[in-house]
């Protein structure tokens, strides 16, 4: 291992580092974002678009349970948008996160009560 190889990978090293962290901040910035929705489609469109970040992920299963809990209307709005689909990716790509998992489960379930079009789609 010579100086010039070891400057190297420490300079890897960093550019890793440096992504992380900008992986890190830009899933907080789009957590807040998500938060802030107002429309299924909306959030439906944040998790196709982010399906690596599962704490986008997360947030948006949990954003979309609170919409659709006790609301038959955005239930189905949300399956027509494509949610059980997009939840389903979801768990299948962050199968590690429990939390993300139990989420959307919930999610799904509540997605399913009185809505047949849905529960075909989990």
């Amino acid at each position: 291992n010579s100086p010039a190889n070891d400057g190297g990978s420490a300079s890897a090293s960093l550019g890793v580092s440096e992504a992380t962290e900008a992986d890190s901040l830009k899933a907080i910035l789009q957590d807040a974002t998500i938060r802030k929705a107002t429309s299924v489609e909306a959030l439906v469109a944040a998790m196709r678009n982010h399906a690596e970040i599962a704490q986008l992920q997360t947030t948006a299963c949990l954003t979309l349970v609170g919409m659709i809990s006790d609301n038959e209307a955005n239930r189905v709005q949300a399956g027509k948008a494509g949610a059980v689909e997009a939840v389903v990716v979801a768990m299948q790509r962050h199968i590690e996160h429990t939390d993300m998992q139990q989420v959307a489960c919930l999610m799904l379930a509540r997605m399913t009560i009185n809505n047949e079009a849905n529960r075909v789609k989990a």
